[in-house]
């Protein structure tokens, strides 16, 4: 099993989508869940590009 735990959403955010996107999807959304499901589709890519079969998901903190 792999964890990996995001800890500057706010900031990829930012630098991706600029201050007042992020200001506003903070205000709108849980930025810490939307970069979650970006990253864990990014690694479903390159594990397939790779032949990996593997289940990646996003689980809630507990």
């Amino acid at each position: 099993m792999i964890t990996i735990e995001i800890k500057n959403a706010d900031e990829v955010v930012k630098a991706k989508k600029g201050w007042f996107v992020a200001g506003l999807a903070d205000l709108l959304l849980d930025l810490d869940a939307e970069v979650e499901k970006v990253v864990a589709q990014k690694v479903r890519e390159a594990l397939a590009e790779n032949g990996v079969v593997a289940v990646v998901e996003r689980t809630p903190y507990r």
